[in-house]
């Protein structure tokens, strides 16, 4: 380094020394109030807090069973479903019989009823 760059650091050491200090104080700071609290903590919260967490695990197990239960009612639901969807049943289609000005009559006597089975067949 030239004498130039070394008196160009001297005031830069000089004005970080103060900033290192009111660093080192900060984190002095900090651990001690961190370790105040810890401190403060009474047995009675403690138990208190294990309490709590003991029933959260509680509900936690209980919304999982529940869970399953209700996936599994699902699922029954959906095979009772398929297994309805796909029985041959008998279907009734009601086909209106045209009027004489081209639109379907709502009078149910004139209407034509075919009685078949699921699947398009007549």
């Amino acid at each position: 380094m030239s004498p130039g760059e070394i008196a160009l650091c001297i005031p830069f050491v000089g004005l970080s020394i103060p900033l290192v200090v009111i660093w080192t104080k900060h984190l002095e700071k900090m651990a001690e109030i961190r370790s105040r609290r810890v401190e403060k903590v009474e047995p009675s919260v403690l138990g208190e807090l294990e309490a709590l967490r003991a029933e959260v695990a509680k509900l936690r197990d209980t919304s999982t069973r529940f869970d399953m239960s209700f996936d599994a009612a699902i699922t029954a639901l959906e095979k009772r479903m398929v297994r309805v969807e796909t029985q041959d049943v008998p279907t009734a289609v009601v086909t209106p019989t045209p009027s004489a000005n081209g639109y379907s009559t709502p009078d149910v006597s004139a209407q034509q009823v075919v009685i078949g089975r699921s699947g398009g067949q007549t």
